[in-house]
């Protein structure tokens, strides 16, 4: 995988009344979707969830990266 097309993705995925976000590394929008449900079945441990949708996309560079701001009550 050549570093010029490695994209940072920010994924959001819908469970119950909130939302999560998952932020993978990958080189098209089809292995963005892919390693994100991956993670997303591991990390919620067979809670449902639905609706990934991508957020950001940003290509790796020195720098790149997400600020997530947690909305307060």
């Amino acid at each position: 995988m050549e570093m010029s097309s490695v994209y940072l993705y920010r994924l959001e995925a819908a469970i119950a009344s909130h939302t999560l976000d998952c932020v993978v590394v990958a080189s098209s929008e089809e292995e963005a979707f892919s390693q994100a449900e991956v993670l997303m079945d591991k990390g919620m441990m067979g809670m449902e969830w639905n609706e990934l949708s991508i957020v950001e996309k940003k290509r790796i560079s020195k720098g790149a990266g997400y600020v997530f701001v947690k909305k307060l009550p």
